[in-house]
């Protein structure tokens, strides 16, 4: 597991009508890319089949007879036009719609990794950033064994240049203050009084966020102020600290200080220019 170079939408949907010329150049002067809106998807080759009249003179021409031959012909690289048929759950190839961008050596694979481009919808901003990667060497997983099963069907799996490897997109600081926010022992009166959220298992029994979050970070509450409370805020009525003996919890929550700062700094003059898209309305 490590940081790799890669490219990071860094925008959310743009309307190609609202983009101009000038948009583009200044996204290229900081070193970004305007682009039609991308997925990565995973296509399983039992479900790739060419069924559309309307390819049958495309595919005559280069003698091919489905998708994964013409991707293997192609050497693997050339952009593909496709349409997905979600009734049927199949992709055909068409002019225009969809397009797809295969990755290299699919032949040992069951599921083909691709890259999804709507070039005629929304547009998006990228540019370079660290990606953490988890990568395995093919023959560390023997294909028999129910470990290969379970990991071909993860998303955004890709064998790659003779290696195994899956994006892994970290929590956010605000998505991880919320994840160990469940670590707090409610006080039960303010859960009789409806002023918490309670989550509850399907069949109806309270959930123990306990159980996700382990040892992470635990928040006491009392109705007395602490004597032993590492830091300790007081809140309807109720004390809500960190005990000063519970080091794994005084860890976490001196990390979760140091994310925040580093997040929270740099000041104005550290900032980088923005780079402003209209969004339309």
């Amino acid at each position: 597991m490590g940081y790799e170079s890669a490219e990071r939408r860094l925008s959310g949907h743009i309307a190609r009508a609202t983009l101009s010329a000038d948009d583009f150049v200044a996204a290229a002067k900081e070193g970004w890319v305007i682009h039609p809106r991308q997925e990565r998807v995973a296509i399983e080759k039992s479900k790739i089949a060419v069924e559309s009249p309307e390819t049958q003179k495309y595919l005559d021409s280069k003698l091919l007879n489905n998708l994964v031959e013409q991707i293997r012909q192609q050497g693997l690289t050339e952009r593909l036009r496709v349409r997905w048929n979600s009734q049927s759950n199949r992709f055909t190839v068409v002019e225009g719609a969809l397009t797809f961008l295969a990755c290299k050596e699919i032949d040992t694979l069951e599921r083909i990794p691709c890259i999804v481009e709507y070039p005629d919808e929304d547009y998006v901003l990228s540019g370079p950033a660290q990606s953490l990667i988890l990568s395995w060497d093919p023959s560390e997983v023997p294909e028999d064994s129910e470990t290969h099963e379970e990991l071909m069907k993860l998303p955004n799996l890709a064998l790659i240049e003779g290696r195994y490897e899956l994006d892994i997109e970290p929590r956010s600081l605000m998505g991880t203050l919320y994840y160990l926010s469940h670590a707090t022992h409610i006080p039960q009166e303010h859960i009789e009084s409806g002023l918490v959220t309670t989550t509850t298992h399907e069949w109806g029994d309270v959930f123990d966020w306990s159980d996700v979050s382990g040892d992470l970070l635990q928040v006491c509450s009392q109705r007395r102020k602490p004597k032993h409370a590492a830091v300790a805020v007081k809140y309807r009525d109720y004390w809500f600290y960190i005990d000063d003996r519970d080091l794994a919890s005084k860890s976490s929550f001196t990390l979760l200080l140091q994310l925040f700062e580093l997040q929270a700094g740099g000041g104005a003059e550290g900032t980088k220019p923005v780079l402003t898209l209209s969004v339309g309305s």
